[in-house]
């Protein structure tokens, strides 16, 4: 059984770094990303009570989500 990675940012899901980890990993292990749409630095500080945090679904591949 192959672990499962979630990998995760503040930098946005087309971040250099991001796909560089995600590349790596891909032949050890299947892997969830959940990032921002860009670049959002600090945003692990900010609250979210009015506003709802969605989701796009934006590539899924064997062993990529």
């Amino acid at each position: 059984m192959r672990p499962y990675i979630l990998i995760s940012n503040d930098d946005g899901v087309s971040a250099c770094g991001i796909n560089f980890l995600v590349d790596t990993l891909r032949p050890y292990a299947d892997i969830l990303v959940v990032a921002p749409d860009g670049p959002r630095s600090g945003g692990s500080c900010a609250i979210t009570t009015t506003v709802p945090l969605r989701y796009t679904l934006l590539r899924k591949e064997d062993g990529l989500t």
